[in-house]
């Protein structure tokens, strides 16, 4: 099975792509401020960000493996049956 681009709704995938950009930056802000206290100088306010970065990205693509991994396999489960 192959997935044409003009079958694509473009609309539900910036929908998906705004969710995901919102969710990322609200937890990267939150996660910041909420850890703020503990950052003294300018290198602890880097790893700070740095952890809340990690922290949104985790939220952001946590689920896309669990979700896509069964889209996969029933896409290609005749060309790689391994998967």
């Amino acid at each position: 099975a192959t997935l044409e681009w003009k079958d694509v709704d473009g609309a539900v995938l910036a929908a998906v792509a705004c969710g995901k950009a919102t969710l990322f930056f609200t937890v990267l802000v939150c996660s910041t401020l909420l850890e703020s206290r503990r950052a003294g100088d300018a290198r602890s306010r880097r790893r700070l960000v740095a952890a809340s970065a990690s922290r949104a990205i985790f939220c952001t693509q946590s689920n896309d493996f669990a979700l896509g991994l069964p889209v996969v396999k029933a896409l290609y489960q005749d060309d790689a049956p391994a998967m």
